[in-house]
């Protein structure tokens, strides 16, 4: 009897033994055929949640783990995209939040992407061409090599590198600690008229008589859309003295002068010329005090063409003409001791600093 109980009690125990077994080994047999998959798709949402979080870094971390999964299974690749593409956008995502945030610049944003080993992706190509030609203008600017630098932004790929990083909403700034300057590319805050063309035309016209006495002059052209600053700065801030460039429809324009809280506020110079230093030149070369990118007060108007100068010494407030007087149908802004007239063609238009100003 005795035997028997104990047998029993042994059966018992091995049946119960065989039953867990038998489970786990359909439960690791299911394992084992969906494990890639599951652990990709796991990896794959839980990068996601980590993008939606801000968390860039940690995200980068699950879709790199998820696309060597999926490397290994053919059948996985449409998995391995999604993750390779959340990747790309978790890359950029994070770079773009490096520059929104003050005091960071390009080079900051390189670096991150090689830390988390993302500058073989497509989206880095952004950030690195856009260093590239940051450090080429910051060299070009500190030898104020200015003519090469509106060649440079001259050239196509600019427009093309500049617009890439412009289209994902940050700042396009290069920061130098050892010399305290910053290197910066910007949208125009007002679409900006022609500078000046061969003839000194411009917002203000020098007045030349045509052949029925009338006074002419042109029509404006169309503007780039970006400007170049390389100067001071207080924590990517444009604040103190620097230069402001910007190439537009075959002229160049070169503002000097001092910024205060990120506008142009102080003395400036500016001066705009062809581009073509071929052809017959002529000079705008204007200074005076600016408030918040306009010319106030007055300015001292010149254009200049070869050993040969006229002046001018018109007044503004706030950026429009005060005009002195209407005189056959023109707008008088003034007049120098020859006598000869500087016209206001659009009276009132705004004047001062390119894309501050509706007539820069």
């Amino acid at each position: 009897m005795e035997v028997r109980k104990f047998l029993q009690a042994r059966w018992g125990i091995l049946a119960g033994i065989v039953g867990i077994l038998a489970v786990l080994a359909v439960y690791l047999a299911i394992a084992a055929s969906g494990s890639p998959g599951m652990r990709a798709r796991e990896a794959l949402e839980l990068g996601e949640r980590y993008l939606l979080d801000g968390e860039y870094e940690q995200a980068i971390v699950q879709f790199t783990a998820a696309i060597e999964i999926t490397d290994r299974e053919p059948e996985l690749a449409d998995l391995g995209n999604e993750a390779r593409e959340g990747r790309d956008t978790a890359a950029r995502s994070g770079a773009v939040s490096l520059l929104q945030t003050p005091g960071n610049d390009l080079e900051d944003a390189v670096d991150w992407l090689a830390e988390n080993g993302c500058l073989d992706l497509p989206s880095a190509y952004y950030f690195t061409d856009a260093l590239s030609l940051l450090q080429q203008l910051e060299e070009l600017c500190a030898e104020e090599a200015y003519d090469a630098v509106f060649t440079l932004l001259a050239d196509p790929a600019y427009t093309e590198i500049v617009s890439g990083i412009m289209g994902l909403d940050c700042r396009m700034a290069l920061l130098n600690a050892e010399t305290g300057q910053m290197t910066a590319v910007y949208r125009m805050e007002v679409e900006t008229e022609n500078f000046a063309d061969g003839d000194g035309a411009d917002a203000a016209a020098e007045e030349t008589e045509a052949e029925d006495g009338s006074a002419a002059a042109e029509d404006a052209g169309e503007p780039e859309s970006y400007m170049v600053y390389y100067g001071a700065h207080a924590g990517g801030v444009r604040e103190g003295e620097g230069v402001w460039l910007a190439y537009q429809d075959g002229n160049n324009y070169l503002a000097d002068g001092s910024w205060t809280g990120d506008r142009p506020n102080g003395h400036f110079e500016t001066r705009s010329w062809q581009a073509d230093l071929n052809a017959t030149v002529t000079y705008r070369v204007i200074s005076g005090e600016v408030v918040d990118g306009l010319w106030d007060g007055r300015v001292i108007w010149r254009f200049e063409r070869g050993d040969t100068a006229d002046e001018y010494t018109p007044s503004f407030a706030a950026g429009v003409w005060q005009i002195l007087r209407e005189e056959d149908g023109f707008a008088i802004a003034a007049e120098n001791e020859d006598g000869a007239r500087l016209i206001a063609a659009e009276p009132d238009k705004k004047n001062g600093i390119a894309g501050y100003a509706e007539a820069a």
